[in-house]
């Protein structure tokens, strides 16, 4: 991603996130449901408070898990990047889902089904299957603004 690239930053933890962003030269906005700094826009993964096409990457990490509706959370990521942008997600591996960690990963096909079943296309850049997390650079593939119906991506 290049310097001066438009990226966002889902669920920072505190600023020490987006600051670490913004020293790769980046023009950097947080959101969370739960903001702990007057950087972090408050919002949901699943209902991102940002116009179609507004950044070139989404920084997602260990925030996947935790959506209510994961499918509807990769439509919104897939709403909010411009064609052909990327997104980092990284998640916990393994482990049984609960009221917090709403959602099990634990290979890289687990993290790509929810675009799958959204129809949204994905090609996975760089995906690991750590020992306790599992993480991958995917590139979102839309062709042309005809694949937007509704607010929500089709591929």
């Amino acid at each position: 991603v290049c310097f001066g690239a438009r990226v966002l930053c889902i669920g920072p933890r505190n600023v020490d996130e987006l600051e670490a962003l913004d020293r790769a030269g980046w023009r950097v906005d947080g959101v969370d449901l739960f903001p702990t700094h007057s950087r972090i826009r408050r919002g949901d993964i699943g209902a991102l408070p940002y116009p179609m096409w507004s950044y070139d990457l989404v920084y997602c990490a260990h925030c996947l898990e935790h959506a209510r509706d994961v499918v509807q959370a990769v439509r919104e990521i897939a709403r909010v990047l411009v064609p052909g942008g990327l997104v980092w997600l990284a998640v916990p591996r393994g482990g049984e889902p609960n009221p917090h960690d709403r959602h099990r990963f634990d290979t890289i096909d687990d993290l790509t089904a929810p675009f799958r079943v959204a129809e949204v296309r994905v090609e996975v850049l760089i995906g690991e299957e750590l020992e306790r997390e599992v993480r991958a650079l995917l590139r979102v593939r839309v062709r042309s603004s005809e694949q937007i119906r509704g607010g929500v991506v089709r591929c």
